[in-house]
């Protein structure tokens, strides 16, 4: 598991937040016996904040753990119980908080662990890491009567992992292989090709292509109208014959619509009309299923 650190600060600044102000904090940024000071009375410190630790952890390693290391001692002899607040930081904002102790020599206090990011706030990654505004806030903590906290530095540690050359993500998105892709385009192509071949179905029909639909237009075959036309002479005769001497009668309803036959000087003339454009032939011993007009009218003169 590689380890990177642990590493010291170059740089510095005060985050104003009491009355109580570090002395000498540029001390802070080396392990040189060499202290930052700062007194405090029943309050905490301003915030002494170390950054730019100089990391340079590989896009491909994930972050695992993290280690602090604070050198410091105390001369109060109250300040020996109190907790101290640690800080990680970056671009100014506070990731975690922790505590820190101090004893009247100097000790290093490690605080955090190889397999621990508690105290950044349970996540990091190089990015982070590697930032000149990635680092530590740090404020002494005094109750009453007080006493002074030296700090010599304080140093991180990082632990990673390496992912084999690649970058791992949380909630990685899979991605399709180039045998997958063309297994899958062939397929598509396939049900494409399925669905060209495929019948149609339009109305009764069932046809390769599809087509649009239009009325059929069927003319009379004429040997049928001549059919007809005997078999309305063939109706005439018999209607003649039948009816001779009545005045007016109703057709029978089998040959609807109803038609008149006036009979006088036992002459008949009849008239046989015949809409050529538009016949129709019933299923059924080929009689006619749609309506034949007859008119049967009386010429007076002849």
């Amino acid at each position: 598991m590689p380890t990177y650190g642990p590493r010291f600060p170059t740089s510095q600044s005060i985050t104003d937040v009491t009355t109580y102000n570090w002395n000498n904090p540029n001390n802070a940024l080396t392990s040189n016996n060499l202290y930052a000071d700062v007194f405090v009375f029943d309050d905490a410190s301003d915030r002494l904040n170390l950054t730019a630790y100089g990391f340079n952890i590989p896009q491909t390693e994930r972050v695992v753990g993290i280690e602090v290391g604070i050198e410091s001692y105390t001369d109060g002899v109250d300040l020996t119980n109190d907790r101290h607040e640690l800080k990680v930081l970056h671009e100014g904002v506070v990731l975690g908080t922790s505590q820190w102790s101090t004893d009247f020599t100097e000790a290093t206090l490690i605080v955090g662990g190889s397999a621990s990011l508690t105290i950044a706030g349970g996540t990091l990654n190089p990015t982070i890491v590697n930032s000149p505004t990635f680092g530590l806030g740090i404020l002494a903590v005094g109750l009453d009567p007080g006493g002074t906290v030296f700090l010599d530095t304080a140093w991180i540690r990082i632990h990673t992992v390496s992912s084999g050359g690649r970058t791992t993500y949380l909630h990685p998105e899979r991605v399709p292989s180039k045998h997958e892709k063309k297994k899958r385009k062939k397929k598509k192509d396939e049900e494409q090709d399925k669905l060209k071949a495929a019948p149609i179905e339009v109305s009764a029909f069932t046809l390769s292509t599809p087509v649009v639909s239009a009325p059929l237009l069927v003319e009379t075959p004429s040997s049928l109208k001549h059919e007809l036309e005997e078999i309305r002479k063939a109706a005439a005769e018999e209607q003649k014959r039948h009816y001779a001497d009545t005045a007016e009668i109703t057709r029978p309803p089998e040959y609807a619509p109803a038609f008149k036959m006036s009979v006088e000087d036992d002459e008949i003339a009849l008239l046989l009309l015949l809409d050529d454009d538009e016949i129709n032939v019933g299923e059924q011993d080929d009689e006619i299923a749609d309506e034949i007009a007859l008119l049967l009218l009386l010429d007076d003169d002849e």
